[in-house]
């Protein structure tokens, strides 16, 4: 299959006079800018106490942030061994106060369940409020295994929690925030996907390996982005409830083979010149709200005549972009 992007141009200048200019806007003046929450010192303060949901014992070194509209500072502390925490010396004003440690859901005070937002405290001049306390749940996890066609296991594949969600204009299957950066298949294709808030999650399957086939040496098969239930399509994908502090499986699922692409296509600048011997950097995305993961990977030089070819890319979708001659990288 070949993608062909033809005559894609790009706002470039001519070498050597300087790339997109600028413009200046005019609007009305820009509103005061908030305080330094340090400048601004008070005599009230808010103390609480955190605890572990399962087992009501004071969690130590949860890390607490105080924010407030009126000051553009945050500010942070750790619990003591006995779960306490005390903001001292501060001026009048509605804040928000956050509880966080790694492997428990983020929670801010007053909030109820997962995904729901807190209530701010309306602290008076000298007011001292001593109960401003949280019950920390545990998040939950998923894990499963990661199959080729006939059930071999596959190691290195990445692996990504996905809801559906309105993202850019529209309704898709995008990943969401949860087991850190990296979620990857070991070498018996086992993952586990952990700091899962409660919901229902799907699981998305990504990677790049290719082979040729058997019968025909010159043609290349790569693995499709797979869904839990081992689908291509994320309208069929298996969803998995996630509880809090607990395990859901989504159990074994085979990756589906696509033919792999090649993509071509001609860089000119404005003017309809080429952007020869500059490279088409080439990346693969996974975004949605609040999470986003990106990598690079191996593109191609441009011909004389503008033209360029990437062979071999795995089922997917990818972002072109160039960097012309005193120019920031520009998106095909």
């Amino acid at each position: 299959m070949i993608v062909t992007l033809c005559f894609v141009t790009l706002l470039f200048g001519e070498p050597g006079q300087g790339g997109i200019v600028g413009s200046r806007t005019t609007g009305p003046a820009a509103e005061a800018p908030v305080r330094d929450m340090t400048a601004a010192k008070g005599a009230a303060s808010i103390k609480g106490r955190v605890v572990a949901t399962e087992t009501g014992k004071p969690m130590r070194r949860v890390q607490v942030n105080l924010t407030s509209p009126d000051f553009n500072e945050t500010k942070t502390i750790s619990t003591t061994a006995q779960g306490v925490f005390e903001f001292k010396d501060l001026p009048p004003s509605r804040y928000t106060i956050t509880a966080t440690r790694p492997g428990y859901i983020r929670l801010q005070y007053g909030q109820r369940r997962a995904g729901e937002p807190g209530r701010p405290i309306q602290l008076a001049v000298n007011q001292r409020v001593i109960d401003a306390d949280f019950s920390l749940p545990r998040t939950g996890w998923i894990t499963g295994r990661i199959t080729d066609e006939v059930g071999e296991p596959l190691a290195d594949v990445s692996i990504y929690p996905a809801q559906w969600k309105y993202f850019r204009g529209k309704r898709r299957m995008v990943p969401v925030a949860g087991g850190g950066a990296f979620n990857r298949t070991d070498d018996t294709g086992q993952f586990r996907i952990t700091g899962l808030e409660p919901g229902d999650y799907f699981v998305l399957a990504t990677t790049r390996t290719t082979w040729t086939v058997d019968d025909n040496p010159e043609e290349r098969i790569g693995f499709l982005p797979t869904y839990s239930g081992g689908t291509g399509n994320p309208a069929n994908a298996m969803p998995v409830k996630v509880a809090m502090g607990q395990e859901a499986s989504v159990g074994d699922f085979a990756m589906v083979p696509g033919r792999v692409a090649t993509i071509a296509g001609t860089a000119t600048y404005s003017s309809g010149l080429p952007i020869a011997g500059e490279t088409i950097n080439m990346s693969q995305e996974f975004s949605g709200p609040g999470s986003s993961s990106s990598f690079g990977m191996q593109g191609a030089k441009v011909s004389p005549d503008g033209s360029f070819l990437i062979r071999n890319v795995a089922p997917g979708d990818y972002k072109l972009s160039i960097r012309g001659p005193g120019d920031k990288d520009q998106r095909i």
